[in-house]
C-alpha cells in the first residue's frame, strides 16, 4: 500500500483549532488569552480581505514578514558568529514600518535576530500593534518578571524559544546553565497561561534525541503548543532526514493539539521555497528587503519602500524566471548561486 501523503495544511489547521479550542474552553483560567484570539482572528480576516483588494489591483502583499531587529546576542553557541554585533534601527522606524506593514494586510511580523529580547523598548513598540501578531524567536535567557509581566498583557507577542533537540549538546553548544534558564523561562510562561512554542536544533547524531517521546511530552507538559524541528548546518544526510520524518509521523499522531514540524522537509512538501509565493519576505536591521534571512542579497531598501513595493524586486523576479528559487535545494539558492545574482543586481 502507497504511503499517505502528508498534509502540511489541513494538519496545521486542525492543531491550530485545537490549539484555540484548549485556549476558549479554559478561558475561565486565562481569560486575556482567549481575548486577544478572538480579537486577532477578527483583525486577520480583515487584513485578508484587504490582501485580495490589493491583489485585484495588482499589488501583491504577504501576509508574513520576518523582521531581523538585531545582530546582537549574548550568548557565544559554537556553531554562531553572532556575539556583539550591530543594534540595528530605532525603535521608531521599526514602529513606523510595522505601522506600514500592517496597513498593507501583513498580520504576522516574525522578529528575529540575534536575539530580539535584547531590544526591550522594540518588543514593547511593537506589541502596542494589537491587530498584528509577533512570534518572537530568543534563546529565552532574557525572560524576566518584566516580560513576563508584558507577554501576559500583550498576548499578540509569543516567544519561540530556541533549544536544542539533544539536551545533552546544550552545554557545550550554547554554554553552561543555558539549558535551565530556558526551560526555567517554559515553566514560567507556561504557569501563566502564555503561549509559546519552540524550535528544536537537530544535528546528525541527535535525531533520536531531538524526537525522543518523553522530551516531546515534557516540552508539552510545560506548556509547549508547537515545535519546529530545524536542522542544524551541514544539515542531515538522507538516512538521518528520513529517521526524523517518520519519528515526526509518530509523534504527530500521539501529540494533538501540538503542533510538531520539521524544517526544511516541510518546507519540501509545499513543492517551493518558503520565499516563493509562499509569503515570507525578510527586512534585514539595515533596512534592506530579503527574500528570507538565509539571503544575503538585496535590492531593496525596505526604509525608504512602501511595503506594497516588495513584490516589485528584480532580484526576486529574475531569480524566480531562472527557477533558482522554486527548484529544491539544501541552502539558500541565492548564496549557491552568487555570481549569477551580481549578475543581476549589477545589469541595472
Amino acid at each position: 500500500m502507497a504511503e499517505r501523503e502528508f498534509d502540511l495544511d489541513r494538519y496545521v489547521s486542525s492543531n491550530a483549532r485545537d490549539i484555540i479550542g484548549d485556549v476558549l474552553k479554559g478561558s475561565w483560567q486565562c481569560r486575556a488569552e482567549s481575548v486577544f484570539i478572538a480579537r486577532y482572528m477578527n483583525s486577520a480576516r480583515k487584513a485578508s480581505k484587504l490582501r485580495d483588494e490589493l491583489e485585484a489591483r495588482g499589488e501583491s502583499v504577504s501576509p508574513f514578514l520576518i523582521a531581523n531587529v538585531t545582530e546582537c546576542c549574548g550568548l557565544k553557541c559554537s556553531d554562531c558568529n553572532l556575539r556583539q554585533g550591530k543594534r540595528g534601527q530605532g525603535e521608531s522606524k521599526w514602529g513606523m514600518m510595522f505601522d506600514e506593514a500592517s496597513a498593507c494586510g501583513v498580520s504576522v511580523v516574525l522578529l528575529s535576530g540575534g536575539e530580539p529580547l535584547a531590544r526591550r523598548e522594540l518588543i514593547e513598540e511593537a506589541s502596542k500593534r494589537k491587530d498584528v501578531l509577533f512570534p518572537i524567536f530568543t534563546n529565552g535567557t532574557l525572560i524576566d518578571d518584566q516580560y513576563l509581566k508584558l507577554f501576559d498583557e500583550r498576548r499578540n507577542l509569543v516567544p519561540i524559544l530556541n533549544i536544542e533537540g539533544d539536551e545533552s549538546q546544550a552545554d557545550s553548544r550554547r554554554g553552561a546553565g543555558v539549558k535551565e534558564k530556558t526551560f526555567e523561562a517554559m515553566r514560567l510562561l507556561g504557569e501563566k497561561g502564555i503561549i509559546f512554542a519552540c524550535s528544536l536544533a537537530v544535528s546528525r547524531d541527535g535525531v533520536d534525541a531531538s524526537s525522543d517521546r518523553a522530551y516531546i511530552a515534557r516540552l508539552k507538559e510545560l506548556g509547549c503548543k508547537a515545535a519546529v524541528f530545524f536542522e542544524r548546518a551541514p544539515g542531515l544526510d538522507q538516512a538521518s532526514r528520513i529517521r526524523l520524518k517518520n519519528q515526526a509521523q509518530k509523534l504527530r499522531a500521539e501529540f494533538s493539539g501540538m503542533i510538531l514540524l520539521i524544517y526544511p522537509e516541510d518546507k519540501r512538501l509545499l513543492d517551493s521555497c518558503v520565499s516563493e509565493g509562499r509569503g515570507l519576505y525578510c527586512l534585514s536591521g539595515r533596512g534592506e528587503g530579503r527574500a528570507c534571512p538565509y539571503s544575503p542579497f538585496a535590492d531593496i531598501s525596505q526604509w525608504r519602500a512602501c511595503p506594497m513595493s516588495w513584490s516589485k524586486s528584480r532580484l526576486l523576479d529574475r531569480a524566480a524566471e531562472l527557477g533558482m528559487i522554486a527548484k529544491e535545494h539544501e541552502s539558500c539558492a541565492s548564496a549557491q548561486g552568487g555570481g549569477l545574482v551580481r549578475r543581476i543586481l549589477g545589469d541595472g
